[in-house]
């Protein structure tokens, strides 16, 4: 975000989208329709060309629901609980910005992965200099302990690979002074 001239907006709009594809994979079990897309990204072919939906949804619920739920308050919150303070401070931001998370997310409390990637796309898209705060106050902070953790699990392929892609992304965005 920081290392990119002001009113690149077609690069700007697909960092955007890159980040809502990306966060809807985080927050629902893929079907055909997502294991395609993501399957576009460097790093994914593979492993998407290989999955069926119902080993991507067994791989979803063992990975995020089980082992490495993507939340940033059990990483940052000293109690490592979910819907404690970090949730809250996250879910402000989205109220002001008129950010809703929508139903159909298996998200949970509002400080999911998932979803802080697609309000980070919905900030790039209308104010470049807040999705760069956004970025560096609450994705970075936790978002690449969380990826790393997912990156080593051996027994998935998936979501080891997302974690990579969503990573690569995260660091390419970054704001020089992060």
């Amino acid at each position: 975000i920081g290392n990119r001239e002001q009113g690149n907006s077609r690069q700007e709009r697909d960092v955007a989208y890159l980040l809502k594809v990306i966060g809807t994979a985080w927050l629902l079990e893929p079907d055909d329709a997502m294991l395609e897309r993501l399957a576009l990204l460097p790093g994914l072919e593979d492993v998407c060309a290989a999955m069926t939906p119902e080993a991507a949804a067994l791989e979803y619920s063992q990975v995020i629901l089980q082992l490495v739920p993507p939340y940033a308050s059990l990483l940052l919150d000293e109690e490592a609980m979910l819907n404690s303070a970090q949730a809250e401070r996250v879910e402000a931001e989205y109220r002001l910005a008129g950010f809703s998370i929508l139903p159909e997310w298996r998200a949970g409390p509002a400080d999911h992965l998932g979803v802080e990637l697609q309000f980070l796309g919905h900030l790039l898209a209308v104010d470049e200099d807040r999705a760069a705060r956004f970025l560096n106050e609450y994705l970075l902070p936790w978002a690449p302990v969380c990826l790393l953790a997912i990156s080593r699990i051996e027994r998935a392929t998936l979501y080891p690979a997302l974690a990579d892609v969503t990573l690569q992304v995260l660091t390419a965005i970054a704001p020089d002074d992060s």
